[in-house]
């Protein structure tokens, strides 16, 4: 670890037992830092920069400390193994660390807000209750970057400063205000050392409203947070370093918290794309006491080169859509805590998660009643093992075409191809109406009517066997001979207007591929 003297400004290089005690700063980068080799070569020029490190060294002095770690000139970032080994160890020098001064480049304390922090000797909520600072200090863009959540919650000692370097308090002293900011709850502010025991998916939510410089960095600057080492690969993409962190989480725990994460895609693998998807999930049980008094059991499962090796209970369907009752649960105080549950279409052994907005029981719109109580009883020999992988570009299509037509697992052999046919011809479904288009149990399509009641019942009821949308109108065949042309109906249709979409209900029917690409007088037969 490298160390900055705090009155030679020389830099010193110090290994494990050896490490002296020290202040860490914590700082939004500008646009221009101070580098190693400027400060090693002591060409740092006179700015802001020089002066927040003089300023953690002033600050460091005054504690009665000797030597400082800042990030912008402590690490060699023309090394690509330091600076790999410093991200893969930084949550640790954080918390080894004496004390850190969080310097907020965008605050500044009012007069009277001075006054007050003087007198808060004596009344230590004054933060809490003064609106307007709450207000002004959480809106700090320090509050939002990835890197300083670990800054955050591994210092044993958090120390904040505004602009003019005027102390504003302690993590302590402040813990409502930054609670409020970071959505992160009070007791892991005041007590760090409980977040060994949080859920997976509490410690995913604290970063879900951060961002990075670099896409990958919000992966990256989770290491430390999870306890895990891993190789930096930048260029690599967000979503293939998030995969990657989450992977390595499955190798030394088995919390199925991990997958309590929701999102708007169609169809996703069973790990989350990005911490967004757990913005919803601070609230997780810290303990299993609810699992245990249910009965359930605690699963083992693996990432292999197939998928998410996942065990399940043998006498649930081996096509289809399943629910999957996790291992944890959502405590919200007076009330009765909440399983969690997600759904898998599951063809024989392998699956992928569908419906990916949805979490609770409550919410399901199709939920498997079967299931009885929401504790899973089965014991392993009563398990059988699928492999839920990420979904390839045709059956995500397939999914989102579902989610847009009630009762659409009636079609699930030729929607998947209609999917497959889409996707080679670059078209993208689009539901034509105001409402869903429903597919019922028959092989009717309802139609938004106009007129009365009666006149609808008549007339919004056909047997289809396509429909179609082109650049200027919408075409229902009807079964078995004519054509309609509904030009008189108003149809919601946004800007990217498909070149052709076709829903073929009758399953049993023989489809030619080519058949597809016929106009559309030539196929309404």
């Amino acid at each position: 670890m490298r160390l900055l003297n705090t009155e030679s400004l020389l830099f010193s290089e110090f290994y494990d037992s050896e490490i002296p005690v020290y202040a860490i700063l914590s700082h939004r980068w500008g646009s221009r830092e101070i580098s190693f080799k400027e400060v090693r070569n002591r060409t740092a020029p006179p700015g802001p920069a020089l002066r927040k490190i003089e300023r953690c060294c002033q600050l460091a002095v005054s504690k009665g400390l000797q030597w400082v770690w800042i990030d912008t000139c402590c690490i060699d970032k023309r090394s690509s193994a330091e600076l790999s080994e410093a991200i893969n160890s930084m949550y640790k020098w954080y918390q080894r660390s004496k004390v850190c001064f969080v310097f907020l480049n965008d605050f500044q304390l009012s007069p009277t807000e001075l006054f007050q922090k003087k007198q808060s000797l004596y009344d230590k909520d004054w933060a809490a209750r003064d609106t307007d600072f709450a207000q002004r200090f959480s809106k700090s863009v320090w509050f939002t970057r990835g890197w300083t959540l670990q800054e955050l919650l591994a210092p044993e000692t958090v120390i904040f400063f505004d602009v003019e370097w005027e102390e504003i308090g302690t993590r302590l002293e402040l813990p409502r205000v930054i609670s409020d900011a970071t959505k992160i709850d009070v007791e892991y502010l005041e007590r760090p050392y409980q977040l060994g025991e949080a859920k997976i998916a509490t410690k995913m939510s604290f970063a879900a409203h951060r961002t990075t410089s670099r896409e990958e960095d919000i992966a990256y600057c989770l290491l430390g947070l999870f306890d895990i080492t891993m190789p930096l690969l930048y260029g690599e993409g967000a979503f293939r370093a998030f995969q990657r962190l989450q992977i390595e989480i499955i190798g030394q725990s088995s919390d199925e918290s991990l997958f309590v994460w929701t999102s708007n895609e169609p169809a996703l693998g069973m790990l989350a794309p990005s911490p967004s998807c757990f913005a919803n999930s601070g609230n997780i049980a810290m303990t299993n006491a609810y699992s245990e008094r249910k009965g359930m059991f605690r699963r083992r499962f693996a990432m292999s080169n197939i998928g998410l090796e996942f065990p399940i209970p043998e006498d649930l369907p081996k096509q289809g859509v399943i629910p999957i009752y996790l291992n944890c649960c959502r405590e919200v105080t007076g009330h009765a805590p909440t399983a969690f549950c997600i759904q898998l279409r599951v063809q024989d052994d392998v699956a992928f998660r569908v419906r990916c907005q949805y979490l609770d029981p409550a919410e399901y719109p199709q939920r498997y009643e079967q299931c009885g109580t929401l504790a899973l009883k089965a014991k392993m020999q009563d398990t059988r093992i699928i492999y839920v992988k990420q979904p390839d570009i045709v059956e995500t299509e397939y999914n989102r075409i579902l989610s847009q037509i009630e009762g659409g697992e009636l079609y699930f052999a030729k929607l998947r191809f209609v999917a497959a046919t889409k996707l080679s011809e670059g078209m993208v479904f689009m539901n034509p109406g105001p409402t869903p288009i429903a597919a019922e149990s028959d092989g009717r399509f309802m139609e938004p009517g106009n007129g009365s009641s009666e006149e609808e019942d008549n007339a919004k009821w056909h047997t289809y066997n396509a429909l179609m949308v082109t650049a200027g109108e919408v075409v229902f065949s009807r079964q078995p001979r004519d054509k309609v042309l509904c030009q008189d109906i108003e149809w919601t249709v946004s800007d990217m207007i498909p070149p052709l979409i076709r829903l073929i209900e009758d399953s049993d029917s023989d489809t030619d591929v080519t058949s597809l690409n016929r106009a559309p007088e030539q196929n309404m037969d």
